[in-house]
Protein backbone atom coordinates (compact mmCIF):
# COMPACT_ATOMS: atom_id res chain seq x y z
CA UNK A 1 0.00 0.00 0.00
CA UNK A 2 2.82 2.37 0.91
CA UNK A 3 4.56 1.69 -2.44
CA UNK A 4 1.34 2.47 -4.33
CA UNK A 5 0.99 5.78 -2.48
CA UNK A 6 4.60 6.70 -3.27
CA UNK A 7 4.21 5.81 -6.95
CA UNK A 8 0.96 7.75 -7.11
CA UNK A 9 2.60 10.81 -5.58
CA UNK A 10 5.51 10.59 -8.06
CA UNK A 11 3.10 10.37 -11.02
CA UNK A 12 1.14 13.40 -9.82
CA UNK A 13 4.41 15.29 -9.41
CA UNK A 14 5.56 14.48 -12.96
CA UNK A 15 2.22 15.52 -14.48
CA UNK A 16 2.20 18.73 -12.43
CA UNK A 17 5.72 19.66 -13.55
CA UNK A 18 4.81 19.00 -17.18
CA UNK A 19 1.71 21.18 -16.91
CA UNK A 20 3.68 24.00 -15.28
CA UNK A 21 6.35 23.74 -17.98
CA UNK A 22 3.79 24.24 -20.72
CA UNK A 23 1.97 26.97 -18.84
CA UNK A 24 5.13 28.96 -18.07
CA UNK A 25 6.78 28.53 -21.45
CA UNK A 26 8.20 31.61 -23.12
CA UNK A 27 6.66 32.85 -26.37
CA UNK A 28 8.32 32.54 -29.73
CA UNK A 29 7.06 33.56 -33.14
CA UNK A 30 3.69 34.38 -31.60
CA UNK A 31 3.30 30.97 -29.92
CA UNK A 32 4.06 29.86 -26.36
CA UNK A 33 7.23 27.80 -26.33
CA UNK A 34 7.25 24.63 -24.22
CA UNK A 35 10.17 23.44 -22.15
CA UNK A 36 12.06 20.33 -23.32
CA UNK A 37 10.55 17.14 -21.97
CA UNK A 38 13.06 14.78 -20.38
CA UNK A 39 10.72 11.92 -21.28
CA UNK A 40 10.32 12.52 -25.04
CA UNK A 41 13.27 14.87 -25.63
CA UNK A 42 11.18 16.93 -28.05
CA UNK A 43 11.78 20.63 -28.64
CA UNK A 44 8.20 21.78 -29.02
CA UNK A 45 6.45 24.98 -29.99
CA UNK A 46 2.78 25.14 -29.04
CA UNK A 47 0.38 26.99 -31.30
CA UNK A 48 -2.51 28.94 -29.83
CA UNK A 49 -4.97 26.11 -30.54
CA UNK A 50 -2.75 23.56 -28.81
CA UNK A 51 -1.05 22.01 -31.84
CA UNK A 52 2.52 20.93 -31.24
CA UNK A 53 5.49 21.59 -33.48
CA UNK A 54 7.61 18.48 -33.25
CA UNK A 55 11.17 18.33 -34.48
CA UNK A 56 12.13 14.85 -33.35
CA UNK A 57 14.62 13.96 -30.64
CA UNK A 58 17.49 16.24 -29.68
CA UNK A 59 20.00 14.36 -31.83
CA UNK A 60 17.80 14.70 -34.92
CA UNK A 61 17.31 18.43 -34.27
CA UNK A 62 21.08 18.97 -34.24
CA UNK A 63 21.63 17.04 -37.46
CA UNK A 64 18.71 18.21 -39.59
CA UNK A 65 17.19 21.63 -39.02
CA UNK A 66 15.58 21.83 -42.46
CA UNK A 67 13.25 19.28 -44.05
CA UNK A 68 12.53 18.93 -47.75
CA UNK A 69 9.60 17.92 -49.95
CA UNK A 70 9.64 17.89 -53.75
CA UNK A 71 6.32 17.70 -55.51
CA UNK A 72 3.28 19.67 -56.64
CA UNK A 73 1.17 22.39 -55.05
CA UNK A 74 -2.24 20.78 -54.50
CA UNK A 75 -3.97 23.53 -52.51
CA UNK A 76 -3.59 27.14 -51.41
CA UNK A 77 -5.84 28.08 -48.51
CA UNK A 78 -7.50 31.40 -47.76
CA UNK A 79 -5.18 31.59 -44.76
CA UNK A 80 -2.20 31.46 -47.11
CA UNK A 81 -1.15 27.89 -46.34
CA UNK A 82 0.47 26.26 -49.37
CA UNK A 83 -0.04 22.49 -49.41
CA UNK A 84 2.50 20.39 -51.34
CA UNK A 85 2.25 16.68 -52.12
CA UNK A 86 5.22 14.67 -53.34
CA UNK A 87 8.34 12.95 -52.04
CA UNK A 88 10.67 13.80 -49.20
CA UNK A 89 10.59 14.06 -45.43
CA UNK A 90 6.80 14.47 -45.62
CA UNK A 91 4.72 13.23 -48.54
CA UNK A 92 2.20 16.00 -47.91
CA UNK A 93 2.90 19.22 -46.02
CA UNK A 94 1.17 22.58 -45.54
CA UNK A 95 3.57 25.51 -45.47
CA UNK A 96 3.26 28.95 -43.93
CA UNK A 97 4.80 31.75 -45.99
CA UNK A 98 6.67 33.99 -43.54
CA UNK A 99 7.36 37.70 -43.89
CA UNK A 100 10.56 39.30 -42.64
CA UNK A 101 10.47 40.41 -39.02
CA UNK A 102 12.85 42.33 -36.78
CA UNK A 103 12.11 39.80 -34.03
CA UNK A 104 14.34 36.73 -34.34
CA UNK A 105 13.72 33.71 -32.13
CA UNK A 106 14.59 30.02 -31.91
CA UNK A 107 11.40 28.87 -33.62
CA UNK A 108 12.27 30.21 -37.05
CA UNK A 109 10.99 33.77 -36.63
CA UNK A 110 12.65 36.75 -38.26
CA UNK A 111 13.46 35.49 -41.75
CA UNK A 112 11.14 35.75 -44.72
CA UNK A 113 10.36 32.72 -46.88
CA UNK A 114 12.56 32.80 -49.99
CA UNK A 115 10.58 32.12 -53.19
CA UNK A 116 12.41 31.73 -56.49
CA UNK A 117 12.16 29.81 -59.73
CA UNK A 118 14.89 27.52 -61.05
CA UNK A 119 16.27 30.38 -63.14
CA UNK A 120 17.01 32.27 -59.91
CA UNK A 121 14.22 34.81 -60.40
CA UNK A 122 12.66 36.01 -57.14
CA UNK A 123 8.89 35.54 -56.92
CA UNK A 124 6.15 36.79 -54.62
CA UNK A 125 3.80 34.44 -52.76
CA UNK A 126 1.00 35.61 -55.05
CA UNK A 127 2.75 33.91 -57.97
CA UNK A 128 2.31 30.46 -56.42
CA UNK A 129 -0.49 28.48 -58.09
CA UNK A 130 -2.05 25.04 -57.72
CA UNK A 131 -0.38 22.58 -60.10
CA UNK A 132 3.10 24.13 -59.93
CA UNK A 133 6.03 21.76 -59.46
CA UNK A 134 8.13 22.90 -56.52
CA UNK A 135 11.04 22.05 -54.24
CA UNK A 136 10.23 23.08 -50.66
CA UNK A 137 12.53 23.55 -47.69
CA UNK A 138 10.95 24.09 -44.29
CA UNK A 139 11.46 24.10 -40.52
CA UNK A 140 11.89 20.73 -38.79
CA UNK A 141 9.14 21.72 -36.33
CA UNK A 142 5.95 20.30 -37.83
CA UNK A 143 2.48 20.19 -36.25
CA UNK A 144 0.80 16.88 -35.42
CA UNK A 145 -2.17 17.79 -37.62
CA UNK A 146 -2.83 16.18 -41.02
CA UNK A 147 -1.39 17.41 -43.17
CA UNK A 148 1.37 18.71 -40.92
CA UNK A 149 2.09 22.43 -40.94
CA UNK A 150 5.49 24.12 -40.89
CA UNK A 151 7.17 27.45 -41.58
CA UNK A 152 8.60 27.51 -45.11
CA UNK A 153 12.24 28.56 -45.47
CA UNK A 154 12.36 28.43 -49.27
CA UNK A 155 10.14 27.40 -52.17
CA UNK A 156 11.67 26.85 -55.60
CA UNK A 157 9.24 26.81 -58.53
CA UNK A 158 10.50 24.45 -61.23
CA UNK A 159 10.84 25.65 -64.79
CA UNK A 160 11.26 22.76 -67.22
CA UNK A 161 13.11 25.01 -69.66
CA UNK A 162 15.69 26.09 -67.07
CA UNK A 163 19.29 24.93 -67.42
CA UNK A 164 19.74 25.03 -63.64
CA UNK A 165 18.73 22.87 -60.72
CA UNK A 166 18.87 23.52 -57.00
CA UNK A 167 20.17 21.71 -53.94
CA UNK A 168 20.52 22.52 -50.25
CA UNK A 169 24.01 22.22 -48.79
CA UNK A 170 24.68 22.02 -45.05
CA UNK A 171 28.15 23.56 -44.91
CA UNK A 172 30.80 21.45 -43.18
CA UNK A 173 33.91 23.15 -44.59
CA UNK A 174 34.70 26.50 -46.23
CA UNK A 175 37.83 27.34 -48.20
CA UNK A 176 38.43 30.97 -49.14
CA UNK A 177 40.46 32.06 -52.13
CA UNK A 178 40.78 35.82 -51.66
CA UNK A 179 43.07 36.21 -54.67
CA UNK A 180 40.42 34.61 -56.88
CA UNK A 181 37.40 36.16 -55.12
CA UNK A 182 35.45 32.98 -54.41
CA UNK A 183 34.94 30.26 -51.80
CA UNK A 184 34.37 26.53 -52.08
CA UNK A 185 32.01 24.78 -49.70
CA UNK A 186 31.74 21.14 -48.75
CA UNK A 187 28.57 19.75 -47.20
CA UNK A 188 27.71 17.15 -44.60
CA UNK A 189 24.48 16.19 -46.37
CA UNK A 190 25.69 16.12 -49.98
CA UNK A 191 28.83 15.03 -51.84
CA UNK A 192 28.68 18.03 -54.16
CA UNK A 193 31.42 20.66 -53.70
CA UNK A 194 30.33 24.12 -54.86
CA UNK A 195 32.36 27.21 -55.72
CA UNK A 196 30.57 30.47 -54.93
CA UNK A 197 31.69 33.91 -56.07
CA UNK A 198 30.35 37.43 -55.62
CA UNK A 199 28.18 37.16 -58.70
CA UNK A 200 26.39 34.14 -57.25
CA UNK A 201 26.12 35.54 -53.71
CA UNK A 202 27.34 39.00 -52.77
CA UNK A 203 28.29 37.99 -49.22
CA UNK A 204 30.06 34.82 -50.35
CA UNK A 205 33.02 35.50 -48.05
CA UNK A 206 30.72 35.48 -44.99
CA UNK A 207 29.58 31.87 -45.45
CA UNK A 208 30.61 29.77 -42.45
CA UNK A 209 30.33 26.20 -41.21
CA UNK A 210 26.79 25.04 -40.33
CA UNK A 211 25.21 27.54 -42.74
CA UNK A 212 22.48 26.10 -44.95
CA UNK A 213 23.16 27.29 -48.49
CA UNK A 214 20.69 26.87 -51.34
CA UNK A 215 22.65 26.56 -54.57
CA UNK A 216 21.59 26.92 -58.21
CA UNK A 217 23.94 25.05 -60.53
CA UNK A 218 24.17 23.61 -64.01
CA UNK A 219 27.10 21.55 -65.20
CA UNK A 220 29.13 19.55 -62.66
CA UNK A 221 32.30 17.52 -63.06
CA UNK A 222 32.35 13.72 -63.36
CA UNK A 223 34.94 13.56 -60.57
CA UNK A 224 34.40 12.03 -57.14
CA UNK A 225 33.26 14.06 -55.33
CA UNK A 226 31.57 16.09 -58.08
CA UNK A 227 32.27 19.83 -58.29
CA UNK A 228 30.26 22.72 -59.68
CA UNK A 229 30.23 26.48 -59.91
CA UNK A 230 27.14 28.09 -58.40
CA UNK A 231 25.12 30.32 -60.72
CA UNK A 232 23.26 31.64 -57.66
CA UNK A 233 23.26 30.96 -53.94
CA UNK A 234 21.39 32.13 -50.84
CA UNK A 235 21.88 31.36 -47.16
CA UNK A 236 18.69 30.22 -45.43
Amino acid sequence: MLKKKILGAMLVGILSCTAVGFAEGTRCNGYPHAHRSQIYQYENCLQGDGEIYRGGDRKQMEVKNTLETKGEIVAIGEDGLVTVKGEGDYEIISLRIAKASKHVDNCGGGKATQIYDTNGKKLSAKKLKVGMKVDCYYEARVTRSYPGQANAKAIIVKNEESEYRTTLLKVSKVEQFDDKNYVTIEASNNELIASIDKKAYKDYNQIVEDDEVLVWYGIMTMSLPPRTGAAKAIVL
